[in-house]
């Protein structure tokens, strides 16, 4: 029956004359998800033929440009599309950048980008995320929002969490966060890693983040930054459950941030919690905590210095072999301003460094396996790298290190 269809009408698959000339002169270049079969013959001439009805919209964008000679590159037979090309359908992919242009975007199921992934979100973009979902980024981001025009990542609803957003690379990418408004996510284990920041970048060769809120979080971090170099500024971390921010084996600056709890109910994280970093603090706040406005162990160092911790239950902690250099911040209304002693049996106790007189004015209480220690005088004139850091923080806390310090 179809043979003679095709033979007294054109619109069923082929025309008999096409029949001949597939079967005589075509070669089957590919064949598309609708199933419909491309050929081209030796003299260069393509056509199709069409699994159903003879219908040129059938034909998709990829087939339709190489039947037309638009381009001479075959398209790749049953290619998989990814459900990031179903979520973003306006995207952009040029190699291994994926642009997601700026619009309202809903997940409703977990997302993981493929691996070496350099993900562009737009200004305007705002992705509303379902509870539990989480987006994986296999590589690095880059958030390129504004002041007018901010990026926005949030639970669809704020009483039901999101998974995750994070990015997982392998220490040589580069991430780079402006004008993000991200709240409401918490933890999660995705694709054979844990994550437990609302907000988690792992092996990044640097990551940058300015002008960003971080709000509301359940999970144990905020955001969780993991073997990284860091560049924090002009930021806010507020309400999130624990911990504010957590910096695990990074090296880097936090200035000229807000880490704030303002929630009612108790809360039992830090503002910002170090381990095992090196990190530069200035000019942050760090206010209404339950626990400690700066926690700092297992054998970070950490210069402090023109930061106002106020109404914290401990302005900042030291311990487990870690060094903290204060300098030139403001206490206020903390049941104890700094707090200095071993927590876990493997390590010892910590360490700080005041300049003179300054042990008088704070409450600061040491265990017996801690040490303070006392900036020579006049060490500002002699060391002016003190309040100007170079990017190498690693040869500023060695150059720290061979100051004579008195006890």
């Amino acid at each position: 029956m179809n043979f003679f269809k095709q033979i007294f009408t054109w619109w069923n698959r082929q025309t008999i004359g096409t029949m001949i000339l597939t079967i005589f002169s075509g070669k089957l270049k590919g064949i598309d998800e609708f199933g419909n079969k491309y050929y081209e013959s030796r003299s260069g001439k393509r056509w199709v033929i069409y699994k159903d009805v003879v219908e040129a919209s059938n034909i998709p964008p990829n087939w339709y440009s190489w039947i037309h000679f638009t381009s001479n590159k075959l398209p790749v037979p049953n290619q998989k599309k990814y459900y990031w090309e179903k979520v973003f359908p306006q995207a952009d992919k040029d190699g291994n950048e994926i642009i997601i242009p700026k619009g309202n975007y809903y997940l409703s199921e977990d997302l993981i980008f493929p691996r070496d992934s350099k993900v562009f979100l737009n200004a305007g973009t705002k992705i509303s995320i379902a509870k539990d979902v989480g987006v994986l980024i296999q590589g690095s981001l880059i958030v390129e929002g504004t002041k007018e025009q901010p990026v926005i990542i949030k639970a669809i609803k704020l009483n039901e969490a999101f998974g995750t957003f994070a990015v997982l690379g392998s220490g040589k990418e580069t991430s780079s966060i402006k004008y993000l408004r991200l709240s409401y996510g918490n933890e999660k284990w995705m694709n054979g890693s844990y994550f437990s920041g609302a907000f988690a970048l792992h092996y990044q060769k640097e990551v940058i983040i300015e002008n960003s809120e971080f709000i509301g979080g359940k999970a144990d971090d905020g955001v969780n930054i993991k073997f990284s170099n860091i560049n924090l500024k002009n930021n806010i971390f507020k309400n999130n459950f624990a911990d504010q921010i957590d910096l695990d084996y990074c090296t880097g600056f936090v200035r000229d941030s807000s880490f704030l709890y303002e929630a009612k109910g108790d809360n039992n994280g830090d503002g910002l919690d170090i381990s095992g970093s090196q990190i530069y603090a200035s000019g942050n706040l760090f206010r209404n905590f339950k626990d400690k406005g700066i926690s700092v162990g297992e054998k970070s160092h950490i210069f402090i210095t023109k930061n106002n911790f106020k109404q914290n239950e401990v302005g900042s902690a030291v311990k487990d072999f870690s060094n903290a250099y204060y300098w030139n911040n403001y206490f206020s209304k903390n049941i104890r301003d700094v707090q200095v002693y071993q927590k876990k049996k493997i390590y010892g106790g910590g360490r700080i460094f005041l300049k003179k007189g300054e042990r008088e004015s704070l409450m600061a209480s040491l265990d017996k396996r801690s040490k303070v220690f006392f900036f020579p005088e006049g060490i500002e004139k002699k060391a002016p790298w003190l309040l100007n850091p170079s990017e190498s923080l690693t040869q500023f806390f060695n150059q720290l290190e061979g100051i004579e310090f008195n006890e």
